[in-house]
């Protein structure tokens, strides 16, 4: 789950120009957790911004073809 510096530096670039600042972020699992304030919203893993959900978004993303993310590739458990 490695995340370049190029990606990093890119996807909080675009998030802070979206209006999202101050933002913090922090290596964990091997990849790169976003806050706003002190809510964790995101995570970047191999290179992929993914958004947290909940029920009430949730539909919104696969009505895009989201996928929901997988920890694991072999494993069918995924992160709620």
């Amino acid at each position: 789950m490695a995340v370049s510096e190029q990606y990093l530096e890119y996807a909080l670039g675009q998030l802070a120009a979206a209006g999202l600042a101050p933002l913090r972020h922090r290596r964990m699992f091997g990849g790169v957790g976003l806050y706003l304030d002190e809510t964790f919203f995101a995570l970047i893993e191999n290179d992929t911004l993914r958004f947290r959900v909940d029920d009430g978004n949730r539909p919104d993303y696969e009505a895009r073809g989201m996928e929901p993310f997988r920890p694991w590739r072999d494993r069918p458990a995924v992160m709620a």
